[in-house]
C-alpha cells in the first residue's frame, strides 16, 4: 500500500512539474490570441506605473478609486489649481475586491482627506478575473494567494498565471522590462484621451444584475473607509446607454453614501464628449471635473483641517 501511495505521489509531482513547464513554454511561444487561459504579463504595465508613482506621492488629499471610468474621468490637474493634491488609483476593470486591496495597502497607509469612489454599474456584474490577473502580475504589495483565485469563473486562467509567475520567481527568471510610459497622456494615474467617439453604438438597454460577492466587497469597502474615518463620495461617471432597472441601482447606492450621478447631473454629447461607447474624452472630463470641484468646494469636502 505504501509503495502504491508513493507511486501516486510521484506521478502527481511529475504531472504538476510537466504541466508547469508546458504552460511556461506556451506562454513564451504562442501569441496572446492563442493562449486565452494564460493571463501572464511580461514587464511593467500601467498598474506597476501607478504603484511606483504612489510611493513618491504620499498622503494625497484626495484618492480616486474604481475602474477605467475612474482613470479616464478624474484629472489631478483640476485639483492642483485649488491647492489640493490627489492620486488616481483607478485600474482596468477594477472590481470591488481589487478596490479593497488598494484600500488596505494604500489608503490605510496614506489616509487621504477624501476618497472619491467611482461606481460603474457593470462592475458589480463582473467576475473581476481580468483585474485580479493585473494585481497578480503586479506583485508586491498586492500579493495574491492561491486561495484568492480558485473560485473565479474560468479560474484556470488565473491558476496558470499564478503557476507561471511563482515558478519563474523560484527559478530566478527575469522578464524583459517593458515600462508603461506615456508622458503626454498619463499624470498621477489619470489617462487623458482626446479622440472623439466617431462610431457611436446603438446599445440595447441592459439589465443591472449584480453579483453577491461584488455587493459584499463594496459594502466591506465602505465600512473600511468609515472605520478609517475617511469621507467617501460615490460618483457615477457618465455613459451613453441605459439600464432597464437603473432605479434599482440608484436605490441600492443612495443609502450607502453621498452620490453624484453625472449621467443625470450634466448633459454629455455621445460623440464630442466620449472617446468610445463608455469612456469620457477630455471634453467630457473638463465638464465633469469643473462641476465636481465646484460641488466639493461648496460643500466643504476639500476644506483644510
Amino acid at each position: 500500500m505504501r509503495l502504491f501511495l508513493r507511486k501516486i505521489f510521484l506521478f502527481l509531482i511529475l504531472t504538476l512539474g510537466s504541466y508547469i513547464v508546458s504552460i511556461n513554454l506556451l506562454e513564451l511561444i504562442l501569441p496572446d490570441i492563442y493562449k486565452p487561459n494564460i493571463l501572464y504579463q511580461v514587464g511593467d504595465g500601467m498598474l506597476k506605473k501607478k504603484m511606483r508613482d504612489s510611493e513618491r506621492i504620499s498622503s494625497p488629499d484626495v484618492v480616486f478609486l474604481g475602474s477605467s471610468h475612474a482613470y479616464y474621468s478624474f484629472d489631478p490637474v483640476f485639483f492642483d489649481k485649488i491647492g489640493v493634491s490627489s492620486f488616481n488609483w483607478g485600474t482596468s476593470q477594477q472590481t470591488h475586491p481589487q478596490t479593497q486591496m488598494v484600500i488596505k495597502e494604500y489608503i490605510t497607509q496614506n489616509k487621504p482627506k477624501l476618497v472619491i469612489y467611482e461606481v460603474f454599474p457593470e462592475i458589480f456584474a463582473m467576475s473581476g478575473r481580468e483585474s485580479m490577473a493585473d494585481f497578480l502580475n503586479a506583485g508586491e504589495p498586492f500579493e495574491v494567494s492561491f486561495g484568492d483565485i480558485w473560485h473565479f469563473d474560468n479560474s484556470i486562467a488565473l491558476i496558470n498565471t499564478y503557476l507561471i509567475k511563482y515558478s519563474r520567481r523560484i527559478l530566478g527568471v527575469k522578464d524583459k522590462t517593458e515600462f508603461f510610459d506615456d508622458k503626454e497622456s498619463y499624470d498621477r494615474g489619470f489617462i487623458k484621451e482626446t479622440n472623439l467617439n466617431n462610431n457611436p453604438r446603438n446599445i440595447p438597454m441592459l439589465k443591472w444584475v449584480p453579483r453577491e460577492n461584488q455587493l459584499k466587497a463594496f459594502e466591506e469597502n465602505l465600512k473600511l473607509l468609515k472605520d478609517l474615518d475617511i469621507p467617501v463620495l460615490l460618483v457615477i461617471a457618465p455613459y451613453p446607454f441605459d439600464y432597464k432597472n437603473s432605479d434599482d441601482f440608484m436605490s441600492y447606492l443612495q443609502p450607502k453614501a453621498k452620490l453624484l450621478s453625472y449621467k443625470e447631473i450634466l448633459e454629455f454629447d455621445e460623440i464630442e464628449d466620449f472617446s468610445d461607447f463608455h469612456h469620457l474624452n477630455y471634453n467630457g472630463v473638463l465638464k465633469m471635473n469643473r462641476h465636481l470641484i465646484e460641488f466639493l468646494t461648496k460643500n466643504n469636502y476639500l476644506s483644510k483641517s
